[in-house]
């Protein structure tokens, strides 16, 4: 077992409702939630289906087993300039899930620049390593991140398949950021 990536563009809301998996076709993308690291709380996707378009772009990659998508992400954490993954998972400037569960306590207190305050790729190392997707938001900023730590990236480590990995990373965001998502399963 291990951690499979879905990625997808240019998505439409599908009239159907969640409900039993029998009901969903194919075409049919769940979006559990965009993880919670939006900006805007009404932009929050939970529990609602998504069907592929005409122009909808996809893909998908192994992201590895658990433990060495684990490794990778503490990787990235280190190239960021975080010490770990476990700095940033323990990091409560942002709590998404506070966000997630509707409370807006901690989102109150803080002011409308939390985008700047938001370090390079905390939303992805902040993200279950098990499921959940991100959507076009998130995809938009995490895209950039990749873009701009390219360089970092590719001389980070003598170990090929960190760059792969990361390469195969940047990809799904870009894809994703037009009003898409990525999703962990």
């Amino acid at each position: 077992m291990g951690l499979d990536i879905s990625y997808y563009s240019n998505l439409k809301l599908s009239g159907k409702q969640t409900g039993e998996e029998s009901d969903w076709e194919d075409h049919d993308v769940r979006i559990y939630n965009e993880k919670c690291f939006t900006y805007q709380l009404g932009s929050l996707i939970r529990e609602h289906l998504y069907d592929t378009t005409p122009s909808s772009h996809y893909g998908g990659f192994r992201a590895g087993s658990y433990g060495g998508y684990n490794q990778w992400r503490n990787n990235l954490a280190k190239m960021a300039g975080y010490n770990d993954a476990e700095e940033v998972w323990q990091d409560e400037t942002f709590d998404s899930f506070k966000v997630c569960n509707n409370r807006k306590d901690k989102l109150d207190s803080i002011n409308g620049e939390i985008v700047e305050r938001i370090k390079p790729f905390y939303e992805l190392i902040n993200f279950s390593d098990a499921e959940g997707s991100i959507g076009p938001e998130i995809a938009k900023k995490l895209y950039e991140d990749f873009v701009n730590f390219d360089e970092q990236a590719q001389n980070y480590t003598e170990e090929d398949w960190f760059y792969k990995l990361y390469e195969e990373w940047k990809e799904a965001f870009k894809i994703a950021s037009e009003n898409g998502a990525v999703l962990f399963h």
